[in-house]
């Protein structure tokens, strides 16, 4: 199978300028082509023969190449595994895509980022004794052949139960043949070039069988956080790896209000750099001696404000290397796309989700399951019930049970069901879900109402004003940027919106709000997109976007950082 390189452009307008396809083994891609652009002054930008030639008026052309990778390997990553001493051999295989191509093999060192990213450490060799090429440390790679790098390794003695190994593969590149041209008055016309070169980073990883081990027990977790992404709660922690020795493993948690709490579904975490891997492989962490990587995961669940603590597994094939339990301290707040997915019905008392839609029309739900969690140390007694605006019951609606008894620490699970429109003329009726909450050893009760719609009818597409992003500096809360938005039409609208930030620095980021809450007919809400890393000084191009229905709003507005301090607090 072959995987996609990721295209890393260096690229400036020069006299030959060179641009690397890269690729690394947890990349996980396919190469394609793929194309840049350079945008510089040039003395005549109405002429498309001009472009690639540079003037001095000031005007300016693009300047488009495209690329592909100059060759292909497979695999990536060769694992191999002995015992203690055992020589091993290793081949991969190479196909050149389109031209003669030369290369360069080197058994490098390696180093590790806190994303998990392996790169080539140009400060650590490696051994002859441990990693020796069979096949020429130079080649030619030739268009319809197939060739091959083979060699050996001997497994490192000791009691490590895993070693990596890099083997760097580099296009020595073509020959520079661009040359200064003069026009006719004498003048030298400074052209544009990209010289593309392609390669490989390759990772030969070495289990080691019948050794102790023991390295994944050392290693240290901390930093541990709940940070919002999407405006969801996602678990984060840095691990280390004090060892001088990598080590490969996988990583589980689960958060508890207390001791006996089981009520949140274990979380399998990974390294960032594999976040869009769909297969097993993505919850494989791997940590090179003396390294540090993030591991982080995205809570399946909602989460209410509270103290809490994670306990964190390491894993080693399947077996338990460390247990460790860390403690932290959860504002809901800050993670607003919860605001759909649950609610707090009364002290401790989570249902979800927090708005229900039914629907008779094609492809609506008649039936939506409702999840109440009790996290509460007193038993409750709850009363479901739906009714319209005026308070009065919907007789179109059945709640399955309507009335439930919670433990301490327990869960239940129930459904609310449309019947029907009963001839009503309608598209749409509003009303809510009203949960009625009495507690062991209180002498009151709670009540909470959620939003419920009844769609009887196809909805038209909903009219929406919006106004112009502003910057808010926060204050107490994060820095960003909001909108007002107001619904002027006849049914609700669920909010999902991004903003493009663009920036003259090359600054870009995406933020996203809103998260799915309704905003119903007649009504006005703030979209806030909070900022999480500091906008350098310089100007910006808002694009704001959202779904409505069929239709699509899109606006874009500039914006000025003139002070980093205020851009960013």
């Amino acid at each position: 199978m072959l995987r996609r390189i990721a295209p890393v452009i260096f690229a400036a307008l020069s006299f030959s300028s060179i641009a690397f396809v890269e690729s690394t083994a947890d990349a996980q891609q396919t190469p394609r082509p793929g194309r840049t652009a350079l945008s510089q002054p040039t003395n005549d930008a109405q002429n498309p023969d001009a472009a690639g030639q540079v003037g001095t008026d000031g005007k300016a052309v693009n300047i488009q190449e495209t690329f592909q990778s100059a060759f292909l390997i497979e695999p990536l990553v060769q694992r191999l595994s002995g015992r203690s001493g055992t020589t091993l051999s290793f081949k991969f295989k190479l196909e050149s895509l389109n031209r003669e191509t030369r290369i360069d093999i080197l058994p490098v060192g390696l180093k590790q980022e806190i994303t998990g990213r392996i790169s080539v450490d140009q400060s650590k060799e490696i051994s002859s004794n441990v990693l020796r090429l069979l096949t020429p440390n130079a080649m030619t790679l030739l268009p319809g052949v197939t060739s091959f790098i083979e060699g050996v390794v001997q497994i490192p003695r000791g009691d490590s139960e895993f070693h990596t190994l890099g083997l760097l593969i580099r296009e020595v590149g073509q020959e520079n043949n661009l040359k200064p041209t003069v026009d006719a008055a004498g003048n030298v016309q400074t052209k544009a070039g990209l010289q593309i070169t392609t390669q490989y980073l390759l990772r030969i990883d070495l289990l080691v069988e019948g050794v102790r081990g023991g390295q994944a027990a050392q290693i240290i977790l901390d930093d541990l956080k709940l940070s919002p992404f999407r405006g969801r709660p996602q678990l984060n922690l840095i691990a280390t790896n004090p060892t001088a020795s990598a080590v490969e493993f996988e990583m589980r948690a689960r958060l508890r209000r207390s001791a006996n709490d089981r009520s949140f579904q274990p979380l399998r975490l990974n390294m960032p750099i594999r976040n869009d891997m769909e297969t097993e492989e993505k919850f494989v962490g791997r940590l090179l001696p003396k390294s540090r990587v993030r591991m982080q995961g995205l809570l399946p669940e909602a989460i209410a404000s509270g103290d809490y603590e994670v306990d964190l597994d390491i894993l080693v094939a399947g077996r338990t290397a460390k247990k460790q339990t860390l403690s932290i301290k959860v504002n809901a707040a800050d993670f607003p796309a919860q605001d759909v997915i649950i609610s707090q019905a009364a002290e401790g008392l989570m249902i979800a989700p927090a708005q229900i839609e039914l629907a008779q029309t094609r492809g609506g739900v008649r039936r939506v399951s409702l999840s109440l969690t009790n996290n509460s140390r007193n038993s409750k007694s709850i009363d479901l019930s739906a009714v319209d605006r005026s308070g009065q019951q919907l007789t179109g609606v059945t709640i399955q049970p309507s009335q439930v008894s919670l433990p301490p620490g327990s869960n239940r699970k129930l459904s609310i069901i449309m019947k029907g429109s009963s001839g009503t003329s309608l598209s749409v009726e509003y009303g809510s879900l009203r949960v009625v909450t009495q507690s062991d050893e209180r002498d009151f009760t709670e009540s909470k109402e959620l939003p419920l719609a009844l769609v009887y009818k196809n909805l038209r597409a909903t009219e929406v004003s919006v106004e112009p992003v502003v910057w808010d500096p926060g204050d107490d809360l994060a820095p960003r940027f909001r909108t007002l938005i107001r619904n002027i039409g006849e049914s609700h609208l669920p909010v999902d919106a991004r903003l493009s930030i663009n920036g003259s620095s090359g600054f870009r980021d995406t933020l996203h709000g809103g998260f799915g809450k309704w905003l119903m007919p007649g009504e006005s809400m703030w979209i806030n997109f909070a900022v999480e890393k500091p906008l350098p000084p310089g100007d910006y191009v808002l694009r704001f976007e959202m779904q409505t229905g069929t239709q699509p709003i899109s606006t874009s507005q500039t914006f000025q950082v003139t002070d980093l301090v205020t851009a960013s607090r």
